[in-house]
Order: C-alpha cells, then structure tokens, then sequence
C-alpha cells in the first residue's frame, strides 16, 4: 500500500504559492535599482554586486514585478559553500531573490520572520529550479533550508536536507550578511 504524506509546514508553503503572484498586472512600472557600486560587467553569469559595498536601501518598498528581475544585477553572497554553486542572487533595492537550479523537493523558513518571503519551485522537468524571495532590512534574520529529493536504503523517496541560507543585518552594521551552505 503506498501513502502518501505532506508537512503542515509544506502545506503552509504551497497555500502561499497559490496565494500570491508577482505577475504584473499590467505594463511593468520603472523602478530604481539598487544604487550600490557594482563590479565589472560579467559575460558568464558571475556577480556584479557586492553586499558589503552597500548600501542596500532601507526603504520598504513592494515586491519587485516579473519583469523586473530580467535586468537585475546578479550579487555575491557574504559566503558561499559547495551546495551554493548552482545558485545566483539577485538584488532589486532591498529585495533578493536566490534561484538554485536543479531538484528542489521544499522550502522551509527555519527561523526569522516571514514577512516578505515567498517561495517558489518550478522549471521545467530538464530545468527544475527553487528560488527563495525575501526583503533584506536592518535588524532580519532569516533561516531557510532547501530539500533536495532523496532515497532511503530500499529506494523509497525521502527528503533530505541541501542548502542552507541564512540572512541576517544587525543595526550596527552598514550591510547584511547573506551566507548559502
């Protein structure tokens, strides 16, 4: 007999994927982007933004549109580890989205607060992806983890942990420190 079983916490995480959408609603608006000082233009995806050159805006403002992400300069992580190399962050004023290529079963705030956040997994079969949205203000702190699918020694599914991403921007420092493990 097979069952089947989904986590309250996954449950939470695909209401909200249903709940929201950042498709414009119409034409996209001109916005700014992050006016921090960028590196080199990259020809091979590398970044062009670095956190601790700042400043991020401190300025609420509201999620960046689809459409706004297409030109987005792609930033460098405070620290990365091996499980980050298929990932990329991107910075629109004090919003980040980071996309990870490859299988991502769920996404789970592990600690932090959630306003802000939105995940999403999707691709296509050949080019699956996970991505996690959030807004980077002074005083966050954030925990995420990505699962990645797994086996267990009969070859049943299991989902086993992959990335970490933790965020976090004390008051007294004039930038924030994103890490991906």
């Amino acid at each position: 007999m097979s069952r089947s079983f989904v986590s309250p916490p996954l449950l939470a995480v695909l209401a909200a994927l249903a709940w929201t959408s950042d498709a414009p609603a119409g034409p996209p608006e001109p916005t700014a982007t992050a006016s921090a000082p960028t590196l080199p233009a990259p020809t091979d995806g590398t970044p062009t933004l670095r956190l601790a050159d700042g400043p991020v805006p401190s300025e609420k403002s509201p999620p960046p549109k689809a459409t706004e992400w297409v030109s987005a300069p792609i930033v460098a992580l405070t620290r990365t580890g091996p499980a980050a190399a298929p990932c990329r962050a991107r910075l629109i004023r004090e919003w980040m989205r980071i996309r990870c290529v490859g299988q991502v079963f769920a996404i789970s705030l592990l600690a932090g607060t959630p306003e802000g956040i939105a995940f999403w997994i999707g691709g296509t079969e050949t080019d699956p992806f996970g991505e996690i949205l959030m807004p980077i203000r002074s005083g966050d702190r954030r925990v995420f983890q990505l699962w990645m699918p797994g086996q267990d020694e009969s070859g049943a599914f299991v989902p086993k942990p992959g990335l970490v991403v933790q965020e976090h921007w004390a008051p007294s420092e004039k930038a924030p420190v994103v890490t991906a493990w």
